[in-house]
């Protein structure tokens, strides 16, 4: 609309200065009104002819990287709120009086972080238990080891998971984080120390929810690889609580003990 408006002023001046040349005060005055219609003419042309689409500018690494985290905010604020129950505020509720206000909003905001909060605490419990695979209220380095170990083997299986390399990377983390003596640790130091790792990625509860909720999952399938034989090590059943299928004795088809476990 804007562009036809310019359009039919700039046919307008041409023609109106057109009509002036022709009957000129003088020689100069003639000259300029017609170059003035000449120009105003030639805008008019230009502006009608169809110009290409343009192109879409090239985005620099961080401009890319800022649209994809804010991407991954929106994703991650979708899921939470199907995870916790909570659900936007409808369009158009500011000032309807239930939930419209900038302070309502700003409650129900605090009272979603609030719970998110909560939901992180029960997560990082349930994180917890999941690696102590013994089932007695604390965290060894050797369950650490053990858990990352079945890890890398679903991922990666036995001819490219190396047990030295994740056995002293996780003997550092387990040191340099939880116990500097290796220690077995209580929950409330693991709590502690993951607090710590999820503030370094995002402080947000509702996305520390969802990231937890990803360890969990890593956790459990790690878990579960402890019933497949193909998976097994001579190992496994020193970290298994009594009455666990797999704590009864070494899997069969296990390295002979002194072997590699």
């Amino acid at each position: 609309a804007a562009d036809a408006a310019l359009l039919q002023m700039l046919k307008e001046l041409s023609t109106q200065y057109a009509e002036e040349a022709k009957f000129p005060k003088d020689a100069d005055s003639g000259k300029a009104v017609a170059l003035w219609a000449s120009r105003y003419g030639r805008a008019a042309e230009m502006l009608t002819v169809p110009s290409a689409t343009p192109a879409t500018p090239q985005r620099s690494a961080v401009e890319q990287d800022a649209m994809t985290l804010q991407q991954l905010r929106q994703a991650q604020a979708h899921m939470t709120n199907k995870l916790l129950g909570t659900t936007p505020l409808p369009a158009g509720a500011a000032g309807t009086g239930y939930a419209g206000a900038t302070s309502s909003r700003s409650s129900a905001s605090s009272a979603s972080k609030a719970k998110a909060q909560e939901r992180v605490e029960e997560l990082l419990q349930k994180l917890f238990d999941l690696h102590d695979l013994k089932a007695n209220g604390v965290l060894e380095e050797e369950e650490l080891i053990k858990m990352n170990e079945k890890v890398s083997l679903l991922h990666y299986g036995k001819e490219k998971t190396d047990k030295n390399a994740i056995r002293e990377k996780f003997r550092g983390v387990f040191r340099e984080q939880l116990d500097p003596q290796g220690r077995p640790v209580p929950f409330s130091v693991f709590r502690n120390y993951m607090q710590g790792l999820l503030l370094g990625v995002d402080a947000d509860p509702e996305a520390q929810v969802m990231m937890v909720e990803q360890f969990i999952v890593e956790a459990e399938t790690a878990r579960q690889a402890f019933r497949i034989p193909s998976l097994a090590s001579e190992s496994d059943h020193l970290f298994l609580p009594a009455g666990h299928p797999a704590a009864a004795s070494p899997p069969a088809n296990s390295a002979p003990r002194g072997g590699k476990p």
